[in-house]
């Protein structure tokens, strides 16, 4: 069964800005994983995208591994924090405020740690 991580703005331009393989890294800390990207995320990326190459790179990615977009209530951070909420799911993010207040409602956090790797934070069922 894969693990859903939502991932934020932040963390999918990461993959571009630090070249992570985040996909490769997700999978070495949790196995076979499903990413979420709520559709506040795709709005901020396309906003992004046209002073931003790594946002277009970012979109397209979305779309070609077939990551799957979801409704969220709200904007931005809010949006992340309700739906990480209700499903009880990860979040992948490099946000400080959005990790400290997940931290806050106990849910764990994936985050980039030394521009190479990611790390999780809280226990992942």
């Amino acid at each position: 069964m894969a693990v859903t991580v939502i991932a934020d703005t932040s963390a999918l331009l990461a993959m571009f800005e630090f070249k992570v393989d985040v996909e490769s890294e997700l999978q070495r800390l949790l196995g076979k994983v499903e990413l979420l990207v709520p559709s506040s995320v795709i709005d901020e990326l396309k906003g992004l995208s046209k002073r931003k190459r790594s946002a277009s790179a970012a979109l397209g990615l979305i779309m070609k591994r077939g990551f799957k977009v979801v409704e969220a209530e709200g904007k931005g951070d809010a949006a992340i924090l309700d739906l990480a909420t209700r499903m009880r799911c990860p979040v992948l993010t490099n946000d400080s405020a959005l990790k400290l207040a997940l931290r806050e409602r106990s849910i764990p956090v994936i985050y980039l740690r030394g521009l190479t790797k990611l790390e999780v934070e809280g226990a992942v069922l």
